[in-house]
């Protein structure tokens, strides 16, 4: 037991929940990471499909009607997730996205 004062208050008692050693919580996080791939499952609104995070191979048309790869969008960083060039094709401020920014959903993931 535990009593605490607070001034200009009454004296407050708090009694710490004890658990029996038996007990295990449902959700919990574990003390060590999970070492094997697992799977979830992460339901979607009925009759909703969503694309794959991911770049497909070819080369598609660009806001400019000119055919590139996905590397072409981030040519000077390949981590870089804001650029003139995927602004203009990846769909930013409602715009739509070229056919390259479709599917190069990877490379355009911020705007995603």
């Amino acid at each position: 037991t535990v009593s605490v004062e607070v001034p200009n208050t009454t004296i407050v008692t708090v009694e710490p929940e004890v658990l029996p050693e038996t007990a295990t919580p449902i959700l919990a996080p574990s003390i060590a990471p999970t070492k094997s791939p697992f799977k979830i499952s992460i339901p979607f609104p009925e009759g909703e499909y969503m694309e794959p995070c991911i770049n497909r191979e070819g080369r598609f048309h660009t806001d400019k009607g000119k055919k590139r790869q996905c590397h072409w969008l981030t040519l000077h960083d390949s981590e870089e997730l804001f650029s003139e060039r995927q602004d203009e094709n990846c769909g930013v401020s409602g715009n739509a996205p070229s056919e390259l920014g479709l599917n190069c959903r990877y490379t355009c993931r911020a705007y995603n």
